[in-house]
């Protein structure tokens, strides 16, 4: 991701914290964004604040949401006794909110213990570069080439969880500590695993957490495979079937009337494990519907709606759905359909777009080519309603490395009312 701020180590502390908003995975106590907000986790006025979410909308269920937050020096997530959670923890600039990038970041989980029944404590690392844990350890590990998992092997309760940072052996032998390096965010996956008798008198558990390194003084363990100079292209996928219109006022035209430009489409895809949204703006020129209602989506496409006889610039930038800042996707696939003409051949519509790798068209294509000064216009032909079946009036341009597409949409003179455009982003061509 982009826009981080890169620091030195990151060295926690919980003294001066608080919960500015409590709904992680939308589970309440509080309403609006679907997250975890923690305020100065390095100290009064630190200007760091920690923001967790549940990573690729994977389903999070508590046991009692109103215990997420803080606990004494620690931070605290409370899972139900027979499910799993995997979550991303993220550092922000309390002014800003953009990330807050560092060298290292030492990570200790405490107080894993089971119920009397056998219920346990188990948590999934994965990215982290080293760990400590005590020679005299109660965790049970099973470590994999990039990560590992740790549990719970003896009975306890809230009475013997850490209040601060002067610690029994026990709360020590309790623990574990993972170092991230040179990043921002990194994942955490907890669950609580039932016992042969299920989850029968067990709600759920708390997971305890901070940032510093409570185990410095033991031996560091680098495993097989962990190494944080691993450098790989974040994995792209697309989630237009969970997709949705958030904001529907492209050029000020509406149907929405909140003062916001532009069409915001939610979930659209998920980059390195993190949710991303596409932004459509004007760029250039006047934008005209024929009916502005027509805009959003349908059937997993993006709609725009445009006037016979007008030609706009329009903007697609891909964003942060929790930052809100552009997003550089290693490679995109972005498609354009419905490039056909009106019933009496009027109001034909085209597309230019820039910066692009390739194209591709359908094998029985309806679209002609035309050379501009601003690049290959691509026009239909023939007479359609809506997104042939087939493809065969639409076109996908390949780019590589980029956070935003331009494009200009141009629907002929001639004709009556308007017509629809159809935009899609996707890693694979659909034809």
């Amino acid at each position: 991701m982009e826009n981080s701020k890169s620091e030195n180590l990151f060295v926690g502390d919980f003294s001066n914290s608080a919960v500015l908003h409590s709904n992680l995975g939308g589970n309440g106590p509080d309403d609006g964004a679907e997250t975890l907000h923690i305020r100065d986790v390095a100290g009064m006025e630190s200007g760091v604040n920690l923001v967790i979410t549940v990573d690729d909308s994977a389903a999070y269920s508590p046991n009692d949401s109103k215990e997420n937050g803080l606990s004494y020096a620690f931070g605290l997530i409370n899972v139900k006794c027979g499910s799993t959670a995997r979550l991303r923890f993220h550092f922000v600039d309390a002014l800003t909110n953009q990330r807050r990038q560092f060298s290292q970041i030492p990570f200790t989980m405490y107080d894993f213990d089971r119920t009397e029944n056998g219920a346990n404590e188990v948590a999934t690392i994965e990215g982290a570069s080293s760990y400590w844990a005590t020679s005299t350890t109660e965790l049970i590990s099973d470590i994999t080439s990039d990560g590992g998992s740790w549990m719970s092997s003896t009975v306890g309760d809230s009475d013997d969880n850490p209040k601060d940072h002067a610690f029994t052996q026990q709360q020590r032998d309790r623990s574990v500590t993972f170092l991230f390096e040179h990043t921002s965010t990194f994942i955490v996956t907890f669950a609580v695993q039932p016992s042969s008798a299920g989850c029968s008198g067990v709600g759920g558990r708390t997971f305890l957490y901070d940032f510093n390194n409570s185990n410095s003084a033991e031996t560091q363990i680098t495993p097989k495979g962990w190494s944080s100079s691993k450098i790989t292209r974040p994995e792209l996928s697309y989630t237009w079937k969970d997709a949705f219109v958030a904001r529907n006022n492209l050029g000020d035209t509406g149907p929405d009337i909140d003062g916001l430009r532009g069409i915001l489409i939610k979930k659209v895809g998920i980059v390195g494990g993190e949710q991303i949204d596409l932004s459509v703006t004007v760029n250039g020129g006047t934008y005209v519907p024929n009916n502005p209602a027509e805009n959003g989506m349908r059937g997993g496409w993006g709609i725009i709606n445009g006037k016979c006889g007008s030609s706009v610039d329009l903007r697609f930038t891909f964003l942060s759905s929790f930052e809100g800042t552009a997003v550089r996707l290693p490679l995109v696939f972005f498609s354009f359909g419905g490039l056909d003409a009106g019933i009496d051949g009027n109001c034909i519509m085209s597309i230019t777009s820039k910066k692009y790798n390739k194209y591709y068209l359908s094998e029985d294509t309806e679209l002609v080519t035309t050379s501009t000064e601003n690049g290959t216009m691509f026009s239909g032909t023939v007479h359609g309603e809506g997104l042939d079946p087939n493809m065969k009036d639409a076109v996908a341009y390949r780019f590589y490395n980029v956070n935003e597409i331009f494009a200009t949409v141009t629907w002929g003179e001639g004709g009556v009312g308007g017509r629809n455009l159809y935009f899609n982003a996707g890693r694979e061509i659909s034809f």
